[in-house]
């Protein structure tokens, strides 16, 4: 499967004694979402994942698609929620219960 890279999107990926980090940047859309999926992909061996929201500037339902096939494959997810208009969405669609939001973390150094 062929990725273009998406101007203006970044994943950063981080595996801590089985805690999987994603940490995202930009807009999730239909253009990004395939980069975050393939992400996913490399930490599914993970106990837990965090996924990091606060950096999306946008986020449409191709990335709530993603979040809740997440959800599926996760059980232990916890999401960082994002900025209000990020939010906005899981609000809108009232999926906002089918995850566990935090308001932050901190890797550990």
């Amino acid at each position: 499967m062929l990725v273009v890279p998406q101007p203006g999107f970044l994943v950063d990926t981080s595996v801590h004694d089985g805690h999987a980090f994603v940490q995202l940047w930009g807009e999730l859309d239909c253009a990004s979402v395939q980069i975050a999926d393939l992400e996913l992909a490399l930490v599914a061996d993970a106990d837990w994942l965090t996924i990091d929201l606060r950096g999306l500037a946008f986020m449409d339902a191709a990335g709530l698609h993603l979040l809740l096939r997440a959800r599926e494959h996760f059980p232990a997810l916890r999401v960082v929620r994002g900025r209000p208009s990020v939010h906005r969405l899981f609000e809108l669609t009232d999926l906002v219960r089918r995850f566990d939001f935090i308001d932050g973390f901190e890797l550990a150094a």
